[in-house]
């Protein structure tokens, strides 16, 4: 039974499509008055999600990982209708109750986080642009170096999904220009501490 629940989970993890999500979330937002006084509602996401819709490597990813705005996060209210409405999405597009989270942060020291942030909106690519939130793509060479770590810790056994996100961002940095150094990829290292 055990394992049947697990298939049936992953299952509904691995189908998910970020524009249907996100336009289920952007409604679930708009019923929450304490939320549309701050809308639209700001977060960035990296991962599966930014595979799927920026760089259309693949159909669907299997949960989307966010960045809420730290000052929304940082007020106990406005985040916990805001991880309502994500239930509230996940139950009507048929989807986990954790089919967004914000596990991210984890990798990110808490001083750093506004600044990642802000950097984020500042990159200006919009995935989502609905009336009661705007869904960016994380910054870009915080997202590489974390898939760069991944990849390394990951030896021989990196999985290929990650070495074309991989070369993928390292593309959509060089934006035609020179190819990126050394360097410059161990200069990324230090940002995000």
């Amino acid at each position: 039974m055990r394992a049947l629940v697990a298939l049936v989970r992953e299952n509904a993890r691995s189908n998910i499509e970020p524009l249907k999500t996100f336009g289920a979330l952007d409604a679930e937002v708009g019923k929450s008055e304490l939320l549309t006084s701050l809308a639209p509602v700001r977060l960035t996401c990296a991962g599966g999600c930014v595979a799927v819709k920026y760089f259309q490597l693949r159909s669907a990813t299997k949960d989307v990982d966010c960045l809420l705005d730290p000052n929304i996060d940082a007020v106990e209210d406005y985040r916990n209708d805001f991880l309502d409405a994500v239930r509230k999405a996940a139950d009507k597009c048929g989807l986990m109750g954790d089919w967004m989270n914000d596990e991210v942060k984890l990798f990110i020291s808490r001083p750093k986080r506004l600044d990642l942030f802000l950097q984020s909106v500042e990159q200006h690519i919009v995935i989502y642009d609905g009336t009661n939130i705007v869904v960016y793509v994380a910054n870009l060479e915080w997202m590489l170096e974390r898939k760069l770590r991944r990849v390394e810790g990951a030896g021989r056994n990196a999985r290929e999904q990650d070495l074309s996100d991989a070369v993928a961002m390292v593309r959509a940095l060089k934006n035609g220009g020179p190819p990126l150094g050394v360097d410059y990829l161990s200069r990324l290292n230090y940002k995000w501490l």
